[in-house]
This record gives structure tokens, C-alpha cells and sequence, in this order.
């Protein structure tokens, strides 16, 4: 007997050929219920599966669009900043022009002073006026000279904005092809644009090193035209104390005055260069603004493609959801036919049968909850989740099993052992629900279903050494 509950007398058929119809069928019965629960268990998994591969890629969707959403964010700054920097330029632009009408006057001052000279070289009266003029015009020059440096000054530091807008692009990309490479296919068309992106950095850094040339090229022009105009304003205040001897000067001041005649000219011919650099640059600059608004489109159409594959994955993810909500249904009907099955065979024969078509469902029923769970469709409270002796599982193992042979297999005791880790496992998994991604999750939920595998393994090898269970 499978229990010590007296045996009910079985009550004698009207014939004995149509009692063992009935008992194979009532055999098969059973079986196929035993078998459908754990083809039940296997459909729950897959389902399972393609749930949380689901679940797991809307996470990542949402924070490819978050990161996206950054990505658009930074370009229109990068875009401003552009912007500001090409205002900046025809600025720049401005003050050039304005340096070289500078210089040229002071190239027609100088040519006309050295003209006075010659022709005033007897009139000694007037040579201090002429000095003063002259000293007055060097001041001129160190004064545009270092308006000059000044505004070069601005240009380093536009050029190292540049620089620093390039490195946080390239820095982007490189961000952006990562993501790119954990979408996989998805991501294959954004991985392009990023590697855009990184030629696009490359070029602006290389116009940046030709400005910086440029400019260190200029400077090194003006640092000797300062040069020239100090040894001019020595000359000029060594003729103010000496103008007796201005007379016999008057050709050495002439020469002089040709002589910074020309570095004029070059002071000129290099601010026209710097003048078409900084347009060469504007015009890049405007440019690399034009790409940026393109890329930034591209980023919102990638988004609204990825936003529309998320939704089509939240269709499925809630299908499959709808499809376990069917099959726990399914299975408390599948309870409830074992039940009677169970109560007619032991009404039937007297004998205890092992529920283990009804075991096993009650664990696939606890796989579906925490399916739900996981994917959002259905809360749990905590301090109802019943320990290892509360579920059918446990109060069969406390009651009818102790009155079987099962009791004293090994397996029995290992069968037991992994019941409990199972509960424990159940428990912690609910208590840590809110602190874990649902990467996280959907790790912990395979660790459940294969451990929940190993107690079914360890109910079928009960049900097969064990015989009919029965002392």
C-alpha cells in the first residue's frame, strides 16, 4: 500500500474481461498526463527563452536611444559651437582687413618720409617735426603689431577649441561604434557613421596643424618687423639728439624708410594669407557644420528604426506572455483531471498512486508566476511565497511519502535536498527583484527553470526505482 489508509474492497465487475480494458486505459490515462505536463514544461521554457532574449534587447534598445538622444544632444552643441567659432572667424576676418589698410598707410607714410627727407635734407628747422612724425608712426606699427598678436592669441585658442570639439568627436565615435558592435546587425548602418565621424575629426585636426603654421609662420614675421620698427624708433630718438648732425643722416633715414617700406609690403602680403586661411577655415568650418546636421539626422532615423523594432519586440514579448497566462490555465486544468484521475484510480484499486503529473505541473505553475514577474505582467508579495513544506511537492514528501519506499532511495533524500534550494533560490530571487537589470533577471530565471529541471530528473528516476511506491 502506498499510504497506511486502509484499502477501499474494489467492487467486482460484471466481467472480468472489462475490468483490464478499463485499467489500461486508465494506465494510459495517467501517462499521457504525466507526458503532456512535461511537454507543458518544455513549451513554457522556449517560451521563456524567446521572452527574455526579448526583454533583454528592449533594455538595450533603450539605452542605445538614450545614448542616442546624447549623441543628437552633443552634434547641435558641436553645431553651435561651430557657429560661434565662424562668427568668431569673420571677425577676425574684419580686423585683418583693417590691419592691412593700417599697413599700407604706414607703407605710403614711410615712402613719403623718406621723400621729405631727401628733399628737406638743408632744412634742419624742420627735422625735429619730421622725427616726432616719424616716431609716431613706429609707435603705429608696434601698436598694430600687437593687435596683431592679440588677435593670433584668439586664433590659438580657436584652434584649440577646434582640437578639443575633434578629440570629443572622435572620443564619440569611438563610443558610438562600441554601442554599435553590442547591437550586432542592428547596429552594422550606425557603425559607418561613426567611422564618418572619425575621418571627419582627422581632417579637422590636420587644418588645425596648417593653421598653426601658418600662424607661427606670420608671427615670426611680425616679431621681426617689431624688430625693425624698435631699431627705427632708436634711430628716430638718436636723430632728436642729434640734429646738428640730421644734414649728413638725412640719405642713412631715407634708406631706412625704404627699407620698412618693404617689411610693410610683407606684413601686408602675410596678413592677405592669413585673411584667405581664416575663409579656407570658415568655409570648413561650414561644412563640417553641414555634415553635423546630417549625422544628426541620420542618428534621429536610426532611433526612429530602432523605437519601431523595440515596439514590434514589445508585440511579441506580450504574446508570448499571453501564450504563458494560456498555459498556466491550461496546467490548473490539467490539476484538476489529474486529481479526479488520481481519486478515481484510488477509489478504483484501493491504492495510492505518486501525483507526479500533478507535482510537476505545480512547479511549472510557480515557472509561469515568476515568468510574469520578470516581464512586468503580474506582482508578487513577498511574504506570501510559501516555504519547501507548503507547496503540493513539500506536503507530500511531510505526509504520503514517509508511507512509501520512496522514503528510503537516495534519491529521495537528493530529490529533497534540491526541492529546498529551490525554494530558497524562488525566495531570493523575489527579494532582489528591484535591485537587478533584467539581464540579471533573466540570469537568475534560468538558474530557477534548471533547477527546477533537476527536480523533475529526480521525480522520474523516484517514480522509476521506486516501482509503484507502495510498502
Amino acid at each position: 500500500m502506498f499510504g497506511k489508509k486502509k484499502a477501499k474492497t474494489a467492487q467486482p465487475s460484471a466481467s472480468g474481461s472489462q475490468d483490464k480494458p478499463l485499467k489500461r486505459t486508465r494506465i494510459q490515462s495517467i501517462d499521457c498526463l504525466e507526458e503532456l505536463a512535461l511537454q507543458i514544461g518544455s513549451s513554457i521554457e522556449h517560451s521563456s527563452e524567446n521572452i527574455a532574449k526579448t526583454l533583454i534587447q528592449a533594455e538595450k534598445f533603450a539605452a542605445f536611444r538614450k545614448d542616442s538622444e546624447n549623441s543628437i544632444k552633443t552634434l547641435t552643441e558641436i553645431n553651435v559651437d561651430i557657429q560661434k567659432t565662424s562668427g568668431e572667424m569673420t571677425g577676425f576676418t574684419r580686423e585683418l582687413e583693417s590691419v592691412i589698410q593700417d599697413v599700407n598707410q604706414i607703407s605710403t607714410s614711410v615712402s613719403n618720409t623718406a621723400e621729405f627727407t631727401l628733399d628737406r635734407a638743408r632744412i634742419t628747422e624742420d627735422l625735429t617735426e619730421t622725427v616726432a612724425e616719424g616716431e609716431k608712426k613706429v609707435r603705429d606699427v608696434l601698436s598694430v603689431i600687437d593687435v596683431l598678436h592679440e588677435s593670433m592669441d584668439a586664433i590659438k585658442e580657436a584652434i584649440a577649441a577646434i582640437n578639443d570639439i575633434s578629440d570629443q568627436t572622435n572620443l564619440l565615435a569611438m563610443n558610438a561604434a562600441i554601442e554599435a558592435a553590442h547591437a550586432g546587425k542592428a547596429g552594422l548602418g550606425f557603425a559607418v557613421v561613426a567611422g564618418e565621424i572619425r575621418k571627419l575629426s582627422a581632417v579637422t585636426r590636420q587644418d588645425s596643424a596648417n593653421i598653426e603654421k601658418t600662424l607661427k609662420s606670420m608671427m615670426d614675421t611680425l616679431n621681426n618687423v617689431r624688430k625693425i620698427a624698435d631699431e627705427t624708433s632708436g634711430a628716430m630718438k638718436m636723430i632728436e639728439k642729434k640734429v646738428t648732425e640730421t644734414t649728413a643722416a638725412f640719405s642713412n633715414i631715407a634708406g631706412e624708410m625704404q627699407n620698412l617700406s618693404g617689411a610693410a609690403g610683407q606684413i601686408s602680403e602675410s596678413t592677405h594669407k592669413v585673411i584667405q586661411d581664416a575663409e579656407n577655415l570658415k568655409e570648413e568650418l561650414q561644412n563640417t557644420a553641414g555634415r553635423t546636421r546630417n549625422l544628426s539626422g541620420s542618428v534621429n532615423e536610426l532611433q526612429n528604426t530602432m523605437g519601431s523594432i523595440s515596439r514590434r519586440s514589445s508585440d511579441i514579448s506580450e504574446t508570448s506572455n499571453s501564450n504563458i497566462g494560456i498555459l498556466d490555465n491550461i496546467i490548473g486544468c490539467i490539476q484538476n483531471i489529474d486529481k479526479e484521475m488520481y481519486d478515481i484510480n484510488e477509489e478504483l484499486t484501493g491504492k495510492k498512486t505518486f501525483p507526479f503529473a500533478r507535482i510537476v505541473l505545480g512547479h511549472l505553475a510557480w515557472i509561469t508566476r515568476v515568468r510574469a514577474l520578470f516581464s512586468g505582467t503580474s506582482e508578487v508579495d513577498t511574504a506570501k511565497i510559501p516555504d519547501s513544506h507548503s507547496c503540493f511537492l513539500g506536503k507530500w514528501i511531510d505526509t504520503e511519502a514517509k508511507n512509501t519506499y520512496a522514503y528510503s532511495l537516495p534519491v529521495f533524500s537528493q530529490m529533497v535536498q534540491e526541492h529546498e534550494k529551490l525554494h530558497n533560490l524562488v525566495i531570493e530571487i523575489f527579494r532582489t527583484f528591484g535591485q537587478m537589470t533584467q539581464e540579471q533577471r533573466e540570469e537568475r530565471y534560468q538558474t530557477l527553470v534548471a533547477q527546477s529541471n533537476t527536480i523533475v530528473t529526480l521525480l522520474r528516476r523516484l517514480k522509476s526505482e521506486g516501482g509503484g511506491l507502495t510498502k
